[in-house]
């Protein structure tokens, strides 16, 4: 599972809660998670920050997509195949 917390986190661990993993640190207030899993990719948004944000699933390649929202706080995806 993906996960943000209050400390800026976005991280992942295992169904039953173990082997957490922290993806990307630093962020006054992440949420939104969304996965791509057949792209590879996790978005998420931050709500302080007004962006739009995506990562590989293991938290390398970090990219800013979309800055200067206001307040996003949740994101949905549309994938087709």
């Amino acid at each position: 599972m993906y996960f943000c917390d209050w400390d800026g986190n976005v991280s992942r661990a295992n169904l039953d809660g173990s082997g957490i993993e922290v993806l990307a640190t630093g962020y006054p207030d992440p949420n939104g998670i969304a996965l791509d899993i057949s792209g590879g990719k996790l978005y998420w948004t931050d709500w302080a920050n007004g962006a739009l944000y995506r990562a590989n699933l293991n938290g390398t390649g970090l990219e800013t997509l979309i800055t200067g929202l206001t307040a996003p706080a949740g994101l949905c995806m549309d994938i087709e195949p």
